[in-house]
């Protein structure tokens, strides 16, 4: 299974992956920052388990952020977005 790591340590709230995915990707009212919607957080980062399917929206997601805050690895564990 691929997966999705968002550091919300240098996420700037920009909120451009919500623009990209909003059904995956949402703003918290406390922090101002992103977070994965049906991701499992913390207060250092959210991670989520994602289908081959959902690499690409993610991708997406993760290009449009200007401080490289998403990781989207594929299922070998290798970064899809680097």
């Amino acid at each position: 299974m691929s997966k999705v790591i968002l550091d919300k340590n240098n996420c700037i709230g920009c909120a451009a992956c919500t623009i990209y995915a909003p059904d995956q990707y949402e703003m918290d009212n406390n922090t101002g920052k992103a977070i994965l919607t049906q991701g499992k957080c913390t207060e250092e980062q959210c991670n989520l388990a994602i289908s081959e399917g959902e690499i690409d929206i993610h991708t997406e997601a993760a290009q449009s952020c200007p401080m490289s805050c998403i990781h989207v690895f594929g299922t070998d564990g290798k970064e899809v977005t680097e």
